[in-house]
């Protein structure tokens, strides 16, 4: 074990670990890693945005406006730097529809109509916009989907605004799910066992 006060003097590890085995690394090759071969990688999908598109604008004025669309989803090309349609959900699709169509290891932006009747029986509709962002997407994509959702989110006016990992998340924030619903599951869970 090297002492405090030289610990400093090492200028790598590998130094460090060949002077201890008093071996010399002077002539030695680095070896390459054996995933990469020592080349930069570069994501195959990494998301990147500067603006929402046009096309998708006029899309979500169509839903908003018309009710052309029950939901669309929005990605981040990378090759136009902008938000782009990535699905139409039509006027006849239903919430799990649309939560089938959510990829679960990549992020996504969804604008969503959803209907409810109220508690006086009313029947209405919400727009939600769905920042989704599930646990295994990548750290590059997750961080690039959260700094664009304000421009987003701004630009797709009149939506409520869902930050959602998993679909129970959408279920609790559109009100087809209760707390109290989750709570009963997991204890019907735990009586099982």
């Amino acid at each position: 074990r090297t002492p405090p006060a030289e610990r400093g003097r090492h200028s790598s590890w590998k130094h460090g670990l060949s002077s201890a085995l008093g071996m010399t690394t002077v002539g030695v090759k680095a070896e390459r890693h054996t995933r990469t071969e020592g080349e930069p990688r570069e994501f195959k999908n990494k998301a990147v945005a500067e603006q929402v598109s046009d096309d998708a604008y006029d899309k979500f004025e169509l839903l908003k406006v018309r009710n052309t669309y029950k939901w669309l989803s929005f990605i981040m090309n990378a090759e136009t730097n902008m938000v782009e349609v990535d699905i139409e959900g039509p006027p006849d699709s239903n919430l799990e529809e649309m939560m089938a169509a959510l990829p679960q290891s990549d992020c996504r932006y969804v604008v969503y109509d959803h209907d409810f009747v109220t508690h006086d029986g009313r029947k209405t509709s919400k727009m939600y916009f769905i920042s989704w962002m599930p646990s295994n997407a990548t750290r590059h994509n997750k961080m690039a989907y959260s700094e664009m959702k304000q421009t987003v989110s701004t630009r797709f006016a009149g939506t409520f605004d869902v930050q959602a990992q998993e679909s129970t998340d959408i279920l609790l924030a559109l009100g087809v799910l209760s707390r109290e619903d989750l709570e009963e599951e997991d204890q019907e869970f735990e009586d099982d066992f």
